[in-house]
């Protein structure tokens, strides 16, 4: 995991380059070839996905503005290339493909495979490193099983629900005793947690039959509960359980490791076992022509990554610090290390690098600029960041099943990276210009409100009290140390936390086509005020996100469905 991590920080800059499709703007040479004795050169310029062609003789080019897939037939590309020749019209006597022999037709149909390898040594070593490492095949990382039977427990209705609810109902008949008949199960995993769970079954009581749909709606359920009563705490047990209300008013439950196995898969030397899998929604049934058994897939490395390119609309400003694009890494990694029914230790932990690409319209929008005996404010540190990165860990999170939302108690650690020019006036003479990065950081507790009310949607509410300081010893000739001489305002407010930002913004996540893409549209409004000067450096963020199977309870359907998703 350690590896894993390690990884992404460095991929991170090439990520969204790699992203981006992009058309080469010159032709390539592919090879020479021979068509009815005279020898031509076979160009090519070419994207990701497909090409177009030239033919060169010695004298001149004639190129086709037909695009080729990279997956055309190699015959089919023979015939075009010998179109190509005649409709040039750089050899007289070819006006017919049957000049062409069969050796020279032959020798054709290797263009497409002499292209791809151009094609692929042409690209970066990262842009290899990133396919690789998204290539990977899916790894089964579990088999997870639904039961034929199994007992239950039952909470009678009190006297009031009798009279308010019930009182139609023929109370004296119990199903103590009884059954359940297993017949289907609907689970929907995310982020490492049973999120939705629907049990079908039938409430078998000496030769009494009733049907009943239990679920899950008081909390999530983590993995480690399908094969455990409770949890790992010795402290305070708890058992995860799915609930359902039988037609006299008793609430019938039953433990979920009652209902599935979870268990290892593999043969041989080829088994695994672990609780870290993909967001995915599963079937399993004990009908005859329903499976009960279900492979789920281990989580691949790039679903803990997402990355976006956005615009801050108020860097559309001439006078505003903001900057127009933005390119930003997030890695969301799950942990529920702590369970408690609706409490969670540890939940998650966040990494996000932010980086701009575009300052704006003015040279000095993203960077402080200043002159002679001027002070720095110390809110120009954070306004005018051109890199930054923080570091998130959910302490303590409560879940809210009705609400379809998470609360969380948190911490972050900040990272950030200013610019500075500073002019040293001298009489009579030019100016000396002194140019330098200046490094500070944040930290400071924070609480998130986390949305999931659809699949594909979500949303996320965070406010944040911070400190915030530079942490870097500059010397600048003339004026001294930046953090002790030349920074000003950096007092503090010690109401609730020491802190000398309070920030609040608020994601929002949609997936814009959800049955083929995890990509979508990522928006933020937020606010930071410096309590010091009382300055506030607002942000509208609008943009698009490669992968938001993390932020909303979404995955990527396989293009063909396994024999459990065709059952």
């Amino acid at each position: 995991m350690k590896l894993k991590i390690g990884l992404i920080l460095v991929l991170i800059p090439f990520f969204m380059q790699a992203q981006t499709e992009e058309i080469k703007k010159e032709y390539r040479t592919i090879d020479n070839i021979s068509l009815n004795g005279k020898i031509y050169t076979i160009k090519a310029k070419y994207s990701e996905r497909d090409f177009q062609l030239q033919l060169c003789d010695n004298n001149s080019c004639h190129g086709s503005n037909q695009d080729f897939n990279r997956k055309i037939d190699p015959q089919m590309l023979s015939r075009a290339v010998i179109k190509l020749a005649i409709d040039s019209k750089t050899d007289a006597e070819l006006d017919d493909d049957s000049l062409v022999t069969p050796e020279e037709k032959s020798y054709l149909k290797q263009l497409l495979d002499k292209l791809n390898v151009l094609i692929e040594a042409d690209k970066s070593a990262a842009q290899k490193l990133l396919e690789a490492v998204d290539g990977e095949k899916d790894k089964d990382a579990a088999e997870i099983v639904l039961k034929k039977r199994a007992k239950f427990l039952i909470n009678k209705p009190s006297n009031l629900e009798k009279r308010k609810y019930f009182k139609n109902v023929d109370g004296e008949h119990t199903h103590e005793g009884g059954e359940l008949i297993l017949e289907n199960a609907v689970i929907v995993f995310f982020n490492n947690k049973a999120s939705s769970i629907s049990v079908t079954a039938t409430i078998d009581n000496k030769g009494k039959k009733e049907q009943i749909v239990l679920y899950n709606y008081k909390y999530s359920i983590p993995l480690r509960a399908f094969n455990y009563y409770d949890n790992a705490s010795k402290v305070v047990r708890v058992k995860y359980i799915l609930t359902g209300q039988a037609s006299n008013g008793e609430e019938i439950e039953v433990h979920v490791n009652d209902l599935f196995d979870y268990r290892n898969v593999g043969k041989k030397n080829n088994g695994n076992f672990g609780f870290s899998i993909a967001n995915q929604r599963i079937r399993l049934g004990n009908g005859k022509d329903e499976s009960n058994t279900y492979k789920v897939v281990q989580r691949r490395f790039f679903d803990f990554f997402t990355g976006v390119v956005y615009s801050d609309v108020m860097g559309l400003n001439t006078e505003n610090s903001n900057s127009l694009i933005n390119a930003q890494a997030d890695l969301l990694m799950p942990l529920n290390l702590g369970n408690w029914a609706k409490l969670t230790a540890l939940r998650q932990f966040m990494l996000t690098s932010n980086i701009a690409l575009n300052n704006s319209f003015e040279n000095d929008s993203r960077f402080i600029n200043f002159s002679g005996t001027d002070m720095v404010s110390h809110f120009d540190l954070f306004e005018k960041n051109n890199l930054n990165a923080t570091i998130s860990l959910d302490a303590l999170s409560y879940e809210s099943k009705g609400w379809t939302s998470t609360y969380s108690l948190g911490y972050r650690l900040g990272f950030y990276r200013t610019g500075f020019q500073y002019a040293e006036v001298q009489n009579g003479a030019e100016d000396v210009i002194t140019k330098g990065q200046l490094l500070s950081i944040s930290h400071g507790p924070y609480i998130n409100f986390e949305f999931r009310p659809q699949d594909n949607f979500g949303a996320d509410i965070l406010l944040s009290m911070e400190e915030f300081n530079i942490n870097d010893e500059v010397t600048i000739s003339g004026r001294g140390d930046f953090r002790d001489d030349i920074i000003e305002d950096d007092g503090s407010n010690s109401f609730l936390f020491k802190h000398n930002l309070v920030r609040m913004s608020t994601n929002f996540y949609w997936l814009t086509n959800p049955g083929k893409s995890t990509g979508g549209i990522y928006a933020r409004v937020g606010a930071t005020y410096h309590t010091a000067t009382d300055a506030i450096f607002p942000q509208v963020l609008v943009g698009y996100a490669t992968n938001l199977t993390s932020f909303v309870n979404r995955f990527k359907p396989k293009t063909t469905p396994t024999t459990n998703e065709s059952k």
